[in-house]
């Protein structure tokens, strides 16, 4: 009897394991396809600033972008 209720345990806890597995896999594999994929982003934006000894600011600004494909004959533009 005891070894039973283990096996029923040890059965239920496999069958949960793989269905949490497959509900994952399942919702992954749903946002890939319906999920929004701009074509430009910003990877990061940073900026660095010093004070100059006449007291103006001498600003450097660093853009990481991630650009995608426009398609044929669509280069990306006046990017700036």
């Amino acid at each position: 009897m005891r070894h039973r209720t283990i096996r029923s345990i040890i059965a239920m806890l496999i069958t949960a394991a793989t269905i949490t597995a497959i509900l994952i896999v399942t919702l992954l594999i749903f946002n890939w396809f319906t999920a929004d994929h701009p074509k430009r982003s910003y990877r990061s934006l940073d900026y660095e600033v010093a004070v100059q000894p006449n007291g103006d600011l001498k600003v450097t600004q660093h853009i990481d972008m991630k650009l995608d494909s426009r398609g044929k004959n669509k280069p990306w533009k006046q990017l700036y």
